[in-house]
């Protein structure tokens, strides 16, 4: 058994629940709760029904699923140095608001110090597809960096931000 297995699912109404529910189609809830505009047109009256329903049912759209539909993570990694702690706090705060205005999240990894362990967090934080690097890079005694890597990130598309 999986360790994913053991956890509770959260998992609200689908559109298509909520479409049946609220006697319209699966399009038009999807047009009511993407608060774009696309080719279905809603009435105001319509748009607030569907809402309502919506509301009613606890739907909460799915993070992963716009990742897949837009093939976008939403995660913006920030890579701390073990020195940075005593601004931290102001730092995380300032950060977090600027993410979550942009619709993403922050990943937090706490690196130490060392030049490996920031290797390892730039690794994960890869692995997960982030759309941005903030980092306050690590510095060995003899001038040992992760620049490399840093430069070969950005040259890929990733943006990079050195604190």
């Amino acid at each position: 058994m999986s360790r994913s297995s053991n956890r509770p699912r959260l998992r609200g109404p689908s559109q298509h629940e909520i479409a049946r529910r609220a006697g319209v189609s699966r399009a038009a809830v999807y047009a009511a709760l993407s608060g774009r505009d696309c080719t279905i047109k809603l009435s105001s009256e319509k748009r607030a029904h569907i809402l309502r329903v919506a509301r009613e049912m606890n739907y909460r759209r799915s993070i992963a699923g716009l990742s897949l539909a837009q093939r976008r993570s939403f995660l913006v990694a920030f890579l701390a140095r073990g020195s940075l702690w005593h601004v931290l706090p102001q730092l995380l705060n300032s950060m977090q608001d600027v993410t979550e205005a942009n619709n993403c999240s922050l990943v937090v990894y706490s690196h130490g110090d060392g030049v490996a362990d920031e290797a390892r967090h730039l690794d994960m934080a890869v692995e997960r597809q982030v759309e941005g690097i903030v980092l306050y890079p690590a510095l060995e005694r003899d001038g040992g960096t992760n620049l490399k890597r840093l430069l070969s990130l950005r040259e890929q598309g990733l943006p990079v931000v050195q604190i």
